[in-house]
C-alpha cells in the first residue's frame, strides 16, 4: 500500500474487517484473549482484581523498582503461554506499558492517574489490532520496496488505528472507571474491540 494514501488505508481495513475478521460481532471472540487480558490488566493496576495465577503476582513487590522489570513481570504473569495470540498479547500490552511509563523513573501503579489509564488503554486496544491486521495480512498494509516507506505506512496504519479507537473508546477511558472490576472492564474492551472493526467495515 501506498504510503500517504489515507483512502486506500481505509478502504484496506474496511474489506479485512469484513472478510477476514468476519465483522465486528466475530473479530470480539478473537480479540477475547486480548480483552481477558486487558481486563486483568485493569484489575491488577486499580486495586478491581488480583489475577488468579500460581503464584499470584507481588504488584506491591515491584513499587520502587525498574519499570522495565515490573512490565517484564506483569506481562510474563498476564500473558504466559507461546502461541501465537498470547504472543500478540505479550506484544502489544508490553510495548502500549513501555509507551506509557516511559516517563516513570520508578514502578508505581498507585500514582497512575485516570488519564495515564486511559492512555494505556488505548495504546492496548491500537496495538492488539496492529498486531493482529499484520498476523492476519501479512506485509498487505506496509508492502514497498523502500524501508522509510514501510516506517511510514507503519506509523499511518497505526495512527489510523488510534484514532478510530479513541473516537470509539476515548470518551469511555476517561469517565469515572472507579466502579469497574477486572470483569467489567473487559466487557468494556470487548465492545470497544467489537466497535471498532465494525467502524473499520463502514468505510465504502
Amino acid at each position: 500500500m501506498r504510503s500517504g494514501d489515507s483512502a486506500l488505508l481505509r478502504s484496506g481495513l474496511s474489506h479485512y474487517s469484513r472478510t477476514s475478521l468476519g465483522g465486528g460481532a466475530t473479530a470480539a471472540r478473537r480479540f477475547g484473549l486480548a480483552a481477558q487480558a486487558g481486563g486483568a490488566l485493569f484489575g491488577l493496576l486499580t486495586g478491581g482484581g488480583q489475577p488468579d495465577t500460581e503464584p499470584p503476582l507481588d504488584l506491591e513487590g515491584l513499587v520502587g523498582g525498574s519499570v522495565d522489570e515490573a512490565i517484564e513481570a506483569i506481562v510474563d504473569v498476564l500473558a504466559a503461554g507461546g502461541a501465537q495470540d498470547e504472543q500478540a498479547i505479550r506484544d502489544g500490552m508490553s510495548d502500549a506499558l513501555s509507551q506509557c511509563l516511559a516517563s516513570y523513573e520508578e514502578f508505581d501503579a498507585g500514582v497512575l492517574s485516570e488519564d495515564t489509564l486511559a492512555e494505556l488503554f488505548q495504546g492496548y486496544i491500537t496495538e492488539e489490532i496492529v498486531i493482529r491486521v499484520h498476523l492476519d495480512s501479512g506485509d498487505a498494509f506496509v508492502k514497498s520496496d523502500d524501508p522509510v516507506r514501510c516506517v511510514e505506512a507503519e506509523n499511518e496504519l497505526r495512527d489510523y488505528v488510534r484514532s478510530v479507537v479513541d473516537v470509539v473508546a476515548g470518551t469511555r477511558l476517561r469517565t469515572d472507571l472507579s466502579e469497574l472490576d477486572a470483569a467489567g472492564f473487559e466487557g468494556l474492551l470487548t465492545d470497544v474491540f467489537r466497535e471498532v472493526i465494525d467502524e473499520f467495515g463502514s468505510y465504502e
